[in-house]
C-alpha cells in the first residue's frame, strides 16, 4: 500500500474525476488505501456523493478501508440514486448488521447493481439483517451475486433468491415469460394475474391440476337432475354408478398430486444440491482468497523485513563513517591545538636565547603542521561532502528502487487480481452455462413428460367420455322407460280415481233420493195425522155446537182458543216443519 500522503493524494485525484463525471474513468480501485482508512467515514460520504451523480463508473473496489456502518449508510444512499454501477466490493471492512440493513433498503430501489462483495467483515451479520436481505429480493431482480460467507440457515433462502434472479435474466435473454417467478406479479395478487391471458401455450402444473379438479360437465347430465324426483327404488343404484364414475377422476387427481409432490421433492433435492455446490464453490473461492491474502501479507512482511535490514545496514555504514569523520576531526583538532601551543611557545620564547636557525626551524615545523592541519581539514570536509552526496544518491536510488518494487508489486497484484477475477468470471460463466444447459435439459424432459401425460390424459378422458356417453344413453333409455311406466301408472290411478268419484257421487245421489223419499213419506204421514186431527177437531166442535148455543164469532174464536190451548203451538211446529222441508229440498237441488 502507498504511504498515507500519496494514498490521500491518489484518492483526491480519483474523487475529482468522479465528481467531474470523467468518461475515461469506469473502474475505481481504492484497495487498502491508507489515506482512505484514516478518515473512512468522511471519505466514504464524499465518494458516495460523487457516485450519486456519476454516469460512467461501473466498478468500485473499496476493499480493506476500515469502512463502518456510517460509511455503509452513505454508500447505500449513493446506490439509491446511481444508475450505472454494476459491481461494488466492500470486503475486509467493519460493516455490521446496521450497515447491511441500509444496503438492503437501498438495493430495493437499485436496478443496475449485479454484484456486491461483503467478505471477511470484522463482525457477523445478525439474523434480522439477513431477513432484510431476503425482503429486499421481493423488489430486486437484478442482483446476481453476493460474495460473502454466512453461517445461517437463511443462506439457503438467499441462494434461492439469487438463483431466481439468474433464472429471470436467462429467460429475459431468451425472450421467455417470467410471470411465474416475478415477485412484482406475485405482489399484484391473484386478481390481476387471473385477468391476464397466459403468454405461453404450454399448460402449467397448476392449470393441469385445476383442470383435473374441475372436469368439464357434459350437457347430457342435465336430464338426470330434472327427473331425480321421479325415481323411487332405483335412486341408490344410480348414486352408486355416479360415484363409480367419479372415482377415476379422484384417483387420477391423487396420482397427479403424487407425481407433483415427487417432482417438487426432486426439485428441492436438486436445489439443495445446487446450493451445496454453490456453498462449496464459495468456500473454495474464499479459501483461495484467504490464501492469496496470506501470500500477499507474507510478501509485504518480506518486503518490510528486507527494507528494515537495508535500513539497518545503512545505519551501520553511516555510524562507521561518522566515527571515521569524528576520528579525523579529533586528529585535526589535536594538530590545531599543537599548532596553537607551538605558536604560544614561539611567542614566549621570542626573546629567548635561541639561535636564529632554531627559531627558523620551529617556524618551519609550525608552518608544516598548519599545512597538515589544513590538508586534513580539507580532506575531512571533502570526505564529509562525498559521504553526504553518496548518502543522498543512495537514498534516492533506494527510494526509486523501493518505489519501483512497490509499483511492480502493485502491478503484479493488479494482474493477479485481474487474472483471479477473469478466472472467477470464466468459472462463473461456465457454471452458469452448465446450469443453463442442465436447466434446459430438465425443462425439455419436464415438457416431454408433461406432453406424454397430457396425451395419456386426453386419451383417458376421451375413453371416459365415450363410456360416459354410452352409460348416459343407457340411463336415458332407463329413464324414458321408467317415465313411461310412471305415466301409465298415473293414468291408471287417474281412471281409478274417476271411477271411485263417480261411484261416490252415485251413492250420494241414491242416498239423497232415499232421504227425499223418506222425507216425503214422513210428510205424508204427518199430513195424514193432521187430517185425522182436523177431522177429530171438527167432530168435537160439531159436538160442542150441538150441545152449546152458538156465541158471537169473535167470542167463539176466543173460546176456541181457550178451549184448545195447543193450537198456537201446533201452528208454530207446522211452520218450522215447512221451513225445514224447504231447506232440505234446496240442499238436494244443490247436490244434483
Amino acid at each position: 500500500s502507498l504511504p498515507a500522503p500519496r494514498a490521500m493524494a491518489q484518492f483526491k485525484d480519483v474523487l475529482l474525476k468522479i465528481e467531474n463525471n470523467d468518461p475515461s474513468l469506469t473502474r475505481v480501485s481504492l484497495v487498502s488505501n491508507a489515506g482512505f482508512s484514516l478518515k473512512s467515514n468522511e471519505y466514504a460520504s464524499s465518494l458516495a456523493k460523487a457516485l450519486s451523480k456519476n454516469t460512467h463508473v461501473t466498478e468500485v473496489f473499496l476493499e480493506n478501508n476500515s469502512i463502518t456502518d456510517v460509511g455503509a449508510r452513505s454508500i447505500a444512499q449513493a446506490l439509491k440514486h446511481n444508475t450505472t454501477l454494476k459491481s461494488i466490493d466492500l470486503a475486509k471492512n467493519k460493516i455490521g448488521s446496521a450497515g447491511l440493513t441500509c444496503l438492503a433498503e437501498a438495493l430495493k430501489e437499485n436496478r443496475t447493481l449485479t454484484s456486491i462483495g461483503l467478505l471477511n467483515q470484522s463482525q457477523k451479520f445478525g439474523e434480522q439483517a439477513l431477513s432484510s436481505i431476503i425482503d429486499m429480493f421481493e423488489y430486486n431482480t437484478t442482483l446476481l451475486h453476493i460474495n460473502w460467507r454466512l453461517d445461517s440457515r437463511q443462506s439457503f433462502k438467499i441462494n434461492a433468491c439469487l438463483t431466481r434472479n439468474n433464472e429471470i435474466l436467462r429467460r429475459q435473454r431468451e425472450g421467455l415469460s417470467i410471470d411465474d417467478i416475478d415477485p412484482a406479479k406475485r405482489r399484484e395478487g391473484p386478481a390481476s394475474t387471473a385477468s391476464q391471458e397466459p403468454t405461453t401455450p404450454t399448460t402449467t402444473r397448476s392449470q393441469f391440476s385445476q383442470s383435473l379438479e374441475d372436469p368439464p360437465q357434459s350437457p347430457s347430465v342435465a336430464p338426470l337432475t330434472s327427473h331425480s324426483s321421479l325415481s323411487t327404488s332405483n335412486d341408490e343404484p344410480e348414486k352408486k354408478e355416479i360415484q363409480e364414475e367419479d372415482l377415476p377422476d379422484s384417483t387420477i387427481k391423487e396420482e397427479v398430486e403424487g407425481q407433483d409432490e415427487k417432482e417438487r421433492l426432486q426439485e428441492e433435492t436438486a436445489q439443495e444440491e445446487e446450493n451445496g455446490a454453490n456453498e462449496e464453490e464459495d468456500k473454495r473461492r474464499n479459501e483461495e482468497e484467504e490464501a492469496e491474502d496470506k501470500r500477499r501479507t507474507e510478501e509485504d512482511e518480506e518486503t518490510n523485513r528486507e527494507q528494515r535490514e537495508e535500513e539497518r545496514r545503512q545505519e551501520e555504514k553511516d555510524r562507521k563513517f561518522k566515527e571515521e569523520v569524528e576520528e579525523e576531526d579529533r586528529v585535526a583538532q589535536k594538530l590545531e591545538d599543537e599548532i596553537k601551543k607551538m605558536e604560544d611557545d614561539n611567542k614566549l620564547e621570542l626573546l629567548s636565547l635561541l639561535s636564529d636557525e632554531e627559531q627558523e626551524k620551529r617556524k618551519e615545523a609550525a608552518a608544516k603542521r598548519k599545512e597538515e592541519y589544513d590538508r586534513i581539514k580539507q580532506e575531512a570536509d571533502r570526505r564529509r561532502e562525498e559521504w553526504q552526496r553518496q548518502r543522498d544518491e543512495e537514498t534516492r536510488q533506494k527510494e526509486e528502487e523501493r518505489e519501483r518494487k512497490r509499483e511492480e508489486l502493485q502491478r503484479k497484484r493488479r494482474e493477479e487480481e485481474e487474472e483471479r477475477r477473469r478466472v472467477h468470471l470464466e468459472r462463473e460463466e461456465q457454471r452458469k452455462q452448465k446450469e443453463t444447459e442442465d436447466r434446459k435439459k430438465k425443462e425439455a424432459e419436464r415438457l416431454k413428460i408433461e406432453e406424454d401425460r397430457q396425451k395419456r390424459e386426453s386419451e383417458r378422458r376421451q375413453k371416459e367420455e365415450e363410456e360416459r356417453e354410452k352409460k348416459e344413453v343407457e340411463r336415458r333409455k332407463r329413464d324414458e322407460e321408467k317415465l313411461q311406466k310412471e305415466q301409465e301408472r298415473r293414468e291408471q290411478e287417474e281412471i281409478k280415481r274417476k271411477r271411485t268419484e263417480e261411484e261416490r257421487l252415485k251413492n250420494q245421489a241414491q242416498q239423497a233420493q232415499e232421504q227425499q223419499l223418506a222425507q216425503q213419506r214422513r210428510l205424508e204421514a204427518m199430513e195424514k195425522a193432521k187430517q185425522e186431527r182436523d177431522s177429530k177437531k171438527k167432530e168435537e166442535e160439531e159436538d160442542v155446537k150441538k150441545r152449546l148455543e152458538v156465541p158471537d164469532p169473535g167470542e167463539a174464536a176466543r173460546m176456541n182458543s181457550k178451549a184448545n190451548p195447543f193450537k198456537a203451538a201446533e201452528e208454530e211446529r207446522k211452520r218450522k216443519e215447512e221451513e225445514k222441508k224447504r231447506l232440505m229440498m234446496a240442499r238436494l237441488a244443490e247436490r244434483k
